[in-house]
């Protein structure tokens, strides 16, 4: 998925690129493949350890950085192309992820997301799940392993 989303975006050298709740950075590599400055960005720092060997193994620059996607540490219009696979589509609140995409990426730039549809195949898994698992708590009941009494 990550070389065919570079591909889909005709990611070219030179190009500055962000990749938001990149995981072990799958599209991070593909886009550093195609000499583009990256920043691979996750909130699980592991994820992003493995990413960092994976871009040693190649002999591939990438900066990696523990970012949250709903508050990403970069200045307004930073980056020609934002993407994400599998990731930000986990966002707790992706109104706020959405406009965090919009606001690091340049007037003109591009954003690419590939992500599961409600009626694909993990959509429908995802569903099915639902059904048998209990809703998560609200994210102000977590905090550092302590929990409020409700």
């Amino acid at each position: 998925m990550g070389e065919e989303l570079c591909e889909a975006l005709d990611l070219r050298s030179g190009r500055k690129v962000l990749d938001v709740a990149a995981g072990n950075g799958m599209v991070s590599l593909a886009a550093a493949r195609r000499w583009c400055d990256v920043t691979s960005t996750d909130y699980v720092a592991s994820l992003l350890e493995r990413g960092r060997a994976r871009a040693a193994a190649e002999g591939l620059s990438i900066e990696f950085k523990v970012a949250d996607a709903e508050e990403l540490p970069f200045a307004d219009s930073s980056f020609d192309t934002v993407i994400s696979t599998f990731g930000v589509m986990f966002t707790p609140n992706q109104d706020r992820a959405a406009a965090e995409l919009l606001r690091v990426c340049k007037s003109g730039g591009q954003i690419g997301l590939t992500n599961w549809t409600p009626d694909g195949f993990i959509g429908q898994l995802f569903k099915t799940l639902g059904k048998y698992l209990p809703p998560p708590r609200p994210p102000d009941l977590q905090c550092s392993g302590v929990r409020a009494r409700v």
